[in-house]
């Protein structure tokens, strides 16, 4: 789990690590059952939540590149979660290899570069292409809320989004009021009287709204937007409003290629495919969206929870942060 609209910690000593010692012993047995050598697994990633494995293989059909991801118990959702989306939008994301979800262990195929590879200069007509290639895996798998459902993904839709904002507001563990990275008591009064009436109004006008709940992936970064317009690392994903994705897609907060200067035409065209595969009209579209993007703060908060105290530890303050957007939002009546 990543939060790239949240400054990068630094952190005195190197962050707890999910180990990754039984995913490296699991897959070279893997490997080796199937005439492949492991020339090289290197650590590409390691963090409280979920630790990651470049696989260098050497095989009869020359080298290639797998990857391994060691997710931590509550992560592990997206092991259940791939086989689905592999399933019900195939070519959209990538399709598993081999899993043990009882474990959270999966192995990938190597996708290619991301749009975080690219120059600058590039980078923002391939965002753009991929927040449209979202759009259409977001529409693919709406007939699949069940499985995901069935699957562990949390429920988000917008009835229970703002219950959670109401739970949330009664959890004085997570406002940390007073400390540095808590909130102020003016923030806390906002969130308790006006987000918790103002998310169950905004959740009832999605719930007569026209666009039903699918997967809604909640860290759309350039380093999870493969080139050819698949989509990587779905730990965040829950069964949400679609349009809640905008808020990590979309913040001017967190350098996303374009900048703030160009979130109005990227909205646009990811909104323009929900309206060519609707027939919804663009002014519904908008209107859903800006509901949608007010709830959607509580995705981030039930993810950083999921990732546990080790993670909060070293992102000190990043519920805060999203308690005091729900706080900050202008909610309708």
């Amino acid at each position: 789990m990543t939060d790239p609209a949240w400054p990068a910690a630094t952190p005195s000593a190197a962050p707890p690590a999910w180990p990754v010692e039984g995913l490296r012993a699991w897959a070279g047995e893997w490997f080796a059952h199937r005439g492949l050598a492991v020339r090289e697994a290197s650590v590409v990633r390691a963090m409280p939540w979920a630790s990651v494995l470049c696989f260098e293989l050497e095989g009869p059909l020359g080298p290639s590149v797998v990857w391994g991801k060691a997710a931590s118990p509550p992560m592990a959702v997206e092991i259940d979660l791939l086989p689905v989306l592999a399933r019900a939008a195939p070519g959209a994301v990538l399709p598993p290899i081999v899993t043990d979800p009882r474990r959270g262990w999966v192995l990938l195929p190597d996708g290619g570069p991301t749009v975080a590879h690219l120059h600058p200069d590039a980078a923002l007509p391939a965002w753009r292409s991929a927040l449209q290639e979202y759009a259409r895996l977001q529409h693919t798998v709406t007939p699949y809320a069940a499985d995901l459902a069935a699957a562990g993904a949390p429920d988000l839709r917008p009835g229970a989004a703002a219950d959670l904002v109401a739970e949330l507001a009664d959890r004085d563990d997570l406002h940390l009021a007073g400390a540095p990275h808590g909130l102020t008591g003016d923030e806390l009064r906002r969130l308790r009287h006006i987000a918790v009436p103002g998310a169950r109004a905004a959740a009832r006008r999605l719930a007569d709204g026209e666009i039903p709940a699918t997967v809604q992936h909640d860290d759309l970064s350039p380093s999870n937007a493969l080139l050819d317009g698949r989509w990587v690392d779905w730990a965040d994903a829950s069964l949400a409003h679609p349009f809640a994705s905008l808020l990590t897609a979309l913040d001017g907060t967190s350098g996303r290629p374009g900048g703030p200067s160009h979130v109005p035409t990227l909205r646009q065209a990811y909104l323009a495919v929900w309206a060519d595969l609707t027939g919804v009209r663009s002014e519904v579209l908008e209107q859903e969206a800006d509901l949608a993007v007010m709830l959607a703060p509580v995705g981030r908060v039930v993810a950083w929870l999921r990732a546990g105290p080790a993670a909060l530890d070293l992102y000190p303050g990043s519920i805060t942060r999203w308690l005091r957007r729900l706080a900050d939002t202008r909610w309708p009546a």
